[in-house]
């Protein structure tokens, strides 16, 4: 073991948040495109192979040398292969809502839990500029906000966001049917009970019903009411929530 590497400056915090976004990130975009299940485990089986094999051999990774980090043993010796594995199948537990690395926050060495469990530290491969230093932490904290408003998007307002088209959708359809029952009642001299009777009114009877069925439940919880001079339609839309969606007639501005 050389001196320079017993010395050997801790790796800075920033580089290696950046490092492990990096690295994890574009790992999590190739399962997100994977066919099917067996392509994602053989993703993940690839990426986690390699990140084993660039620290057994070479105790760094494309990204971390870029960023200028290296990984040694608690020794300050190269790691081994068997090193490189034992650390790569330590993210697993380092990974679990991120204590393992949050961890490294607060130890003087910046030693994680898949460091301390594999027996390695990271350090710094060269010297780094204060403007460098400066620019990997601004750049760290963005994509970390980043990271935290996807996780957020993903988690509550995708749903939202779903919820809210499908609700958006139902009342649209529920606006068609009114439209179809007023024209049904120019044609007919009546309104109709029976969604049949509008759907047969269009040109493709199976596409309107498919459509329909789609954005509202019509097995369960279609109901149309009618009356000489009115109708009712209830129906629930497909969200979560199964939103109840009503529309009432005449409507007098859909009369031709």
């Amino acid at each position: 073991m050389s001196e320079d590497e017993g010395e050997a400056r801790p790796g800075l915090i920033s580089a290696r948040l950046l490092a492990f976004m990096g690295e994890f990130g574009a790992g999590s975009i190739a399962l997100a495109f994977a066919p099917s299940a067996a392509a994602m485990l053989a993703i993940a089986g690839a990426f986690l192979a390699f990140e084993a094999c660039c620290l057994g051999l070479y105790g760094t990774t494309p990204l971390k040398s870029l960023l200028g980090l290296k990984v040694v043993r608690e020794d300050g010796g190269p790691l081994r292969l068997w090193d490189g594995v034992l650390r790569t199948a330590a993210y697993l537990p380092s990974s679990l809502l991120w204590l393992g690395f949050l961890s490294a926050l607060r130890r003087e060495d910046g030693r994680a839990w898949h460091d301390r469990l594999a027996g390695t530290r990271v350090v710094e491969s060269r010297e780094r500029s204060e403007l460098e230093s400066t620019l990997l932490g601004a750049g760290s904290g963005v994509l970390t906000a980043a990271l935290i408003m996807g996780w957020l998007w993903f988690a509550v307002g995708a749903g939202v966001y779903a919820d809210w088209k499908k609700v958006t959708a139902a009342r649209q359809a529920m606006r068609a049917l009114s439209r179809m029952q007023e024209e049904h009642r120019l044609a007919f001299g009546r309104y109709s009970e029976n969604i049949s009777d509008l759907a047969y009114m269009t040109k493709d009877w199976e596409g309107f019903i498919a459509e329909l069925n789609a954005v509202l439940d019509l097995d369960r919880d279609l109901e149309m009411q009618t009356g000489p001079q009115e109708y009712l339609i209830k129906a629930r839309a497909r969200d979560r929530r199964r939103t109840p969606v009503v529309v009432r007639g005449p409507q007098r501005a859909l009369t031709r």
